[in-house]
């Protein structure tokens, strides 16, 4: 506790100007990658301004966000809770002392960070998807946590998943997921494409995240990026076409990170973990996509 302690206090300390801020670049939108600190810095020549990572409940940030620091990186992380406490029990108040602390963390870093809690949560996938009641009833508790702890600095991003494989009627369930517009700040839908899902390609997914800009009026972000290799050079061009009529779109953030389906054997994932340092092809067209 005293190590953390002092962390926290040198954090404080940190001058305005050399806080972690978001770059002024010749780019229309923010671009951020998920990964650790050597995936961030490989791919400076695309200018990223945002490093993304992942968080899970009981787990300190500080380190992340001295890292991020460090990076001269905007921070943002996706703090997922886990199977061993529920949405209804973050609701009720148990995991209040992590909170605290973890607010006061954020507070003493005193520059903007963006939290992305517990995403896809209109999916099937993850322990805390299903129940839409807890979900916004335990986001808001989190919410007012931190607003108590004076944690002012953290912008919070709702990351619904677009779930292509349910007809937009049925996917338009995702609402009763909203928190609520005080208590969020961008749209962060998911933005990850397996090679099995040719049903429904770039502008058949902006179609759901249209109605999600019309719908909540946040700035969106496309919180998690990645296609299938083999179709990432066709892919890119059509995000440029697609970004090019949505100037609401305000980042894109890339992920680098291991892909979960394809680590957990899902069918039908394709190549999702190759990266961009690798392909010149493909850094170009998402420079152009993103200046579009």
């Amino acid at each position: 506790m005293r190590a953390l302690a002092a962390i926290v206090v040198a954090l404080a300390v940190v001058p305005a100007a050399a806080q972690a801020t978001v770059p002024a670049t010749a780019q229309a939108r923010l671009f951020g990658i998920v990964g650790n600190s050597a995936q961030y810095t490989a791919l400076a020549a695309m200018h990223p301004s945002i490093r993304a990572g992942y968080v899970g409940f009981g787990e300190d940030v500080v380190p992340t966000l001295t890292s991020d620091r460090a990076s001269n990186a905007t921070a943002m992380f996706t703090w997922t809770s886990v199977s061993t406490i529920s949405l209804a029990q973050l609701a009720a108040g148990q995991a209040d002392p992590y909170l605290i602390r973890t607010a006061k963390a954020i507070r003493a870093f005193r520059a903007p960070v963006y939290i992305r809690f517990d995403q896809e949560m209109n999916g099937n996938w993850f322990a805390w998807s299903g129940d839409p009641t807890d979900f916004v009833t335990a986001w808001r508790h989190i919410w007012n946590v931190f607003r108590a702890a004076g944690a002012n600095n953290v912008r919070w991003i709702w990351g619904p998943d677009l779930v292509v494989y349910e007809p937009i009627t049925q996917w338009e369930s995702v609402a009763a997921y909203w928190p609520g517009g005080r208590y969020v700040d961008v749209v962060g839908p998911t933005f990850v494409e397996f090679a099995s899902q040719t049903n429904c390609e770039v502008l058949c997914r902006f179609a759901r995240i249209d109605r999600l800009r019309a719908a909540y009026h946040k700035p969106v972000w496309l919180a998690e990026t990645k296609v299938n290799q083999a179709e990432c050079d066709a892919w890119l061009r059509s995000l440029r076409v697609a970004l090019s009529t949505r100037p609401w779109v305000r980042a894109l953030i890339w992920s680098e990170s291991p892909s979960r389906g394809q680590a957990t054997g899902q069918v039908g994932t394709g190549n999702m973990d190759w990266s961009l340092t690798s392909d010149p092809l493909a850094r170009s067209l998402l420079s152009t996509a993103l200046k579009a």
